[in-house]
């Protein structure tokens, strides 16, 4: 039997280190701490992607905000082509009085 351990003793260590190694087998108290740092690490990168999303998109008042600009723009533009066409309608009036007065 002790001959058998001596003679697989190498792999033996081979497997506990491994294990030890990649964290197979660990302690109440390492699982936690490990939480913690995966915990500390995906807020982190939680907060990165909310500062890559504030700086890459606009926020819904922006939007809004630019929408009734927009909106207030083409109002002025249909009042002022609105107020074109009746000085145009008028000075094609006059233009047809002058014409039929000769």
């Amino acid at each position: 039997m002790e001959n058998h351990i001596i003679q697989y003793a190498p792999y033996i260590l081979i497997v506990l280190f491994f294990c030890i190694k990649n964290k197979i087998f660990v302690t109440p108290g390492q699982f936690q701490e490990e939480l913690k740092e995966i915990e500390v690490k995906n807020e982190e990168r939680y907060k990165n992607i909310i500062k890559d999303v504030e700086n890459k998109f606009l926020s819904l008042a922006a939007f809004h905000e630019f929408e009734k600009r927009i909106e207030d723009h083409f109002k002025t533009s249909d009042l002022r082509f609105a107020e074109t066409t009746k000085w145009l309608q008028s000075i094609d009036s006059k233009i047809n009085k002058l014409i039929e007065h000769k």
